[in-house]
C-alpha cells in the first residue's frame, strides 16, 4: 500500500462502524481500487506523489461519508438475505 493512503484509511476505519469482516472488506476494496487508479494516473503521465495526492481528497471525502455507507451496506446486506434486489 502507499503510504500517502494509510492516515486517510486508518480514519476511515476508525470511523466506519459496520462490523469488522465488511470494514476489512471495504478497506482492502478501497485500497486495491486507490492503487489501481493510482497506477492508471502515472502511466497517464503524472508522478507518483502527484498521482496520490490527487486520490486523498477523494478518499477524504469517503471519511466523512462513513455513516452514510454505514446505511447503504446495510439496506444492501437486507436485500440480500430478502432475495430482493437493491438498486444504485
Amino acid at each position: 500500500m502507499s503510504r500517502e493512503f494509510v492516515p486517510a484509511l486508518r480514519e476511515l476505519d476508525r470511523r466506519l462502524s459496520v462490523p469488522l469482516p465488511e470494514r476489512v472488506r471495504i478497506l482492502r476494496e478501497l485500497e486495491s481500487g486507490l492503487e489501481q487508479l493510482r497506477t492508471r494516473l502515472v502511466a497517464g503521465g503524472l508522478s507518483a506523489e502527484s498521482a496520490a495526492g490527487a486520490l486523498i481528497p477523494a478518499l477524504a471525502s469517503l471519511v466523512w461519508f462513513g455513516p452514510q455507507l454505514r446505511r447503504r451496506l446495510l439496506a444492501v446486506r437486507v436485500g440480500e438475505a430478502s432475495g430482493a434486489g437493491v438498486s444504485t
